[in-house]
């Protein structure tokens, strides 16, 4: 253990050494500003100093910070592990610990960072719940849509926003449900969020093929399914699942994932041709071996791209933005996503209506930053981590 430590120490970079590689990424932080001059200034006035750390930070994360944390914590310095909100104004403090005298400016400290955080998630969601409780959302399903007094109970119980899936039921039944959201929140005198959900592309199950019996397909562990396109009839001996949303299946390769109802069955795709794919069963967590009908298909590993509005989402969008107070924007992948959204919204005349974008692909975690800074071209988004599969 002890020439282990030695070692450590060993290669421990000096104060100076130290001072000149924050310098350095300081500096890369004030070129990519410069770079992205005209991004800054595209987005709302009040998140200006957001947009300006997001870069900023983005330059941090894309270094090998590694060694230079472990160093800066051997001298007792912060390592800038918890600075995602000032990145920059933390970057300066340490370097003015380390003897900096070169001018440095502080764009966003760690009180602004906090206050900025506070501000947009009242504007959002409203005032912060009493004793640091987070918001709390709550599906408000059809089946108690009509039970004010079960609703005001969920509010007495900390619900703070109530969610109506637009994938589900129609406007008859969301007004009811809306009726008896207001009606219990009158009652109880707690203020109550409406957020309503875009169905997006459905990306559902269609039995077919050999084995099935009423809507679900029986299957066991390392045995081998067919994934098909819509309208592609499966061989007789095989058993098969159409993919109801087209033009998935030539996107797939080998050795990706495919998870059903909520990931609680997992496949991998072992071949593909055509508008046919071979999957192998790697993982069953449901209580019951059975693919139902109409369950959701998920494809973690794969990119591909649809047009998350659907005509039935811009049907919706009038009788969303006229009755919630935000809205859920699934099978976001770009930032192009959101301006198309944006630009629905202003049609409607509500241009700053406030979006969120559920994170629910690989292609929208790789372009986070961009969907952000998309985001930030309004008073108010929000992101969702959306799936639980």
């Amino acid at each position: 253990m002890l020439n282990i430590i030695n070692l450590s120490f060993a290669i421990m970079k000096s104060k100076a050494d130290l001072l000149q590689e924050l310098r350095s990424l300081y500096a890369k932080m004030v070129a990519i500003e410069a770079n992205k001059a005209l991004m800054i200034k595209n987005v709302a006035p009040q998140h200006e100093k957001s947009a300006i750390n997001l870069l900023d930070y983005l330059v941090f994360r894309s270094e090998n910070i590694h060694k230079l944390q472990e160093s800066l914590h051997a001298y007792g310095l912060s390592s800038l592990a918890s600075s995602e909100s000032h990145i920059k104004s933390q970057l300066s403090n340490v370097m003015k610990l380390l003897g900096n005298k070169q001018p440095i400016s502080n764009i966003l400290n760690f009180y602004d960072g906090l206050n900025q955080l506070q501000q947009n998630t009242a504007y959002l969601f409203g005032e912060q719940p009493a004793n640091n409780i987070p918001f709390i959302m709550v599906t408000i399903d059809s089946e108690f849509a009509d039970n004010a007094k079960y609703i005001a109970a969920l509010l007495m119980n900390g619900m703070h926003i109530a969610r109506i899936n637009c994938a589900h039921d129609d406007e008859s039944m969301w007004r009811e449900m809306l009726k008896n959201i207001k009606k219990a929140s009158a009652k109880t005198e707690l203020p109550c969020k409406i957020y309503m959900d875009l169905a997006g592309p459905k990306i559902r199950t269609r039995i077919v093929g050999k084995g099935h019996k009423r809507g679900k397909l029986e299957v066991a562990l390392h045995e081998g399914i067919m994934l098909l396109e819509p309208n592609c009839k499966p061989p007789k001996y095989c058993k098969a699942i159409n993919c109801s949303l087209p033009n998935i299946v030539k996107f797939l390769q080998k050795g990706q994932r495919v998870l059903f109802d909520d990931g609680l069955f997992e496949a991998v795709v072992e071949d593909v041709s055509g508008q046919s794919s071979h999957l192998k069963i790697t993982r069953i967590s449901a209580k019951k071996p059975f693919i139902k009908a109409e369950k959701g298909i998920n494809f973690p590993d794969t990119s591909f791209h649809v047009n998350p509005l659907t005509p039935y989402d811009l049907e919706c969008l009038p009788f969303v933005v006229e009755h919630a107070d935000m809205l859920g924007f699934s099978f976001v992948n770009k930032a192009k996503d959101i301006a198309e959204l944006h630009a629905q919204l202003a049609l409607l005349d509500k241009p700053d209506f406030p979006i969120i974008a559920k994170i629910e692909t690989n292609d929208a975690v790789n372009n986070l930053p961009s969907l952000l800074l998309e985001g930030m071209r309004k008073k108010s988004f929000g992101v969702m981590i959306a799936r639980g599969d």
